[in-house]
């Protein structure tokens, strides 16, 4: 098999697993859709692979391929998994073995009954001629057929006939018609079919519900397998879409959740939040109901109390967030330009030693979305300001020659994530313990840019909670 990723590895990972006679391109304008939101892993499953001689093995062994994959690159957990018909067939393999976690999987017009024996063979070489023509008489079909959905599929049909031919398509359809899904685990399932194919999905999905209950049975009038996908790429974006949080979480260790929203998300619950104005002043969180009025002029917020959020919101200023799993007390810094010229960071970690008997080896910290280096175009008194300082400018200062007449093209830039990462160094906190998420607001359009949109724009919330004991 082949594994193609797409976007950034710290967003929510998904799985896309192509049918028989078809390659993992027929995903791409999903992939368009989806790559700034998702870590998408696109499989190409054996015999079927472009550029590449390659037989069909088993439904078993690509499920056990992918497992292998997923354990070792993704840490043995799927976000979201989708698999179009034969691709269905193997992700329902994965989730009968149970051996990685996948919260949210779409079973596509997926076979997952066996049918009689007797019907096998013919079938499977009449599935086999139906490919070849599709390969090879490309342009009759074209004018019989005269749809986007069939030009799509004759076109794939078309790239990976040469490299598995015939017997890839019948020793894969042979696989699929002789092999009964017996059991399956998930705790969100969703089975996809058209009415156009709904004499054969019907009992599929019935078989899929009667394994598990909960199963979500979707279908889509007018449509055929993998129609929806072809034709309406931006529906099924959608569907994915809505499956996930908009929200990126991160990984700080046990006793705390932090995350960041992204545009138009629903915060999970309420969140204290100062009244920023770009400075360097530090509240204490001492009680729960603390408001936006209590914390006027406050750009960084300390608490010790669990299951109390403390948050900054940003749009292009970076996002700090601060743990100390010894002493369990939390921080959340809104470090703009002007705050991380002040190194607002380091006062944080000073009051967190002098107040909580924090000691800055054992924190963790999270430099969350912000503009990045190549977008955070300045003038020379900022650069001058961040010299001043003290920052290192050969890692931190670029200047990138004449303004252009694109935005942020040329001129002097600066790297703020980078700026903070070396104030949370300098201050104490180990390199190993610094996570620099490195998502470009003004270039993500997932995230909200001040600089993109002007300062009107909505705001990113960086949250970050104590959980209770």
């Amino acid at each position: 098999m082949t594994f193609v990723t797409f976007g950034q590895d710290r967003n929510p990972s998904l799985l896309l697993i192509p049918g028989l006679g078809v390659s993992y391109e027929i995903f791409l304008p999903l992939i368009d859709i989806l790559k700034d939101r998702f870590h998408i892993v696109a499989a190409g499953i054996d015999g079927f692979l472009l550029g590449k001689e390659s037989t069909f093995t088993s439904v078993d062994d690509q499920a056990g391929q992918i497992i292998r994959y997923v354990r070792d690159d993704l840490g043995g957990h799927l976000d979201v998994a989708y698999g179009l018909s034969l691709g269905g067939k193997i992700l329902s393999r994965m989730m009968e073995r149970d051996e990685i976690v996948i919260d949210h999987a779409i079973m596509d017009a997926a076979p997952l009954l066996p049918l009689p024996r007797w019907s096998v063979d013919p079938l499977r070489y009449y599935q086999s001629l139906n490919v070849w023509t599709c390969a090879h008489w490309t342009g009759f079909w074209r004018r019989v057929f005269h749809s986007h959905y069939f030009d799509v599929l004759l076109d794939e049909c078309r790239k990976v006939w040469p490299y598995g031919k015939g017997k890839a398509v019948r020793d894969g359809y042979k696989d699929v018609y002789t092999n009964k899904l017996e059991s399956i685990h998930g705790a969100d399932i969703h089975y996809w079919y058209g009415t156009k194919e709904a004499f054969v999905a019907r009992p599929q999905a019935r078989h899929l519900c009667s394994l598990h209950p909960d199963t979500h049975v979707e279908v889509f009038s007018g449509m055929n397998h993998g129609q929806l996908l072809a034709d309406r790429p931006e529906e099924v974006a959608g569907r994915i879409l809505a499956l996930v949080p908009d929200i990126l979480y991160y990984s700080l260790g046990q006793g705390v959740e932090a995350f960041t929203t992204r545009r138009d998300s629903v915060l999970p619950y309420a969140v204290i939040q100062g009244h920023q104005v770009h400075g360097s002043e530090v509240a204490l969180i001492t009680r729960p109901d603390m408001t936006r009025e209590d914390l006027e002029g406050y750009d960084a917020l300390i608490t010790d109390l669990p299951g109390v959020s403390i948050g900054v919101r940003t749009a292009d200023c970076v996002p700090v967030l601060l743990y100390d799993p010894v002493k369990r007390v939390i921080a959340a810094v809104h470090s703009g330009w002007k705050g991380t010229v002040q190194m607002i960071s380091r006062k944080v970690i000073g009051i967190m030693e002098d107040k909580y008997g924090t000691k800055p080896s054992d924190l963790h910290a999270v430099v969350g979305p912000c503009i990045g280096p190549e977008s955070f175009q300045v003038g020379e008194e900022v650069v001058t300001m961040f010299k001043d300082a003290g920052f290192p400018m050969d890692r931190i200062w670029k200047y990138m020659g004449s303004q252009g007449k694109k935005p942020m093209e040329g001129g002097h830039h600066i790297d703020l994530p980078e700026a903070c990462r070396w104030t949370l160094s300098e201050a104490g906190v180990p390199e190993e313990n610094i996570q620099v998420c490195g998502i470009d607001t003004y270039l993500d359009p997932s995230f909200y840019s001040a600089r993109r949109e002007g300062t009107k724009c909505g705001r990113n919330i960086n949250a970050i909670v104590l959980a209770t004991r």
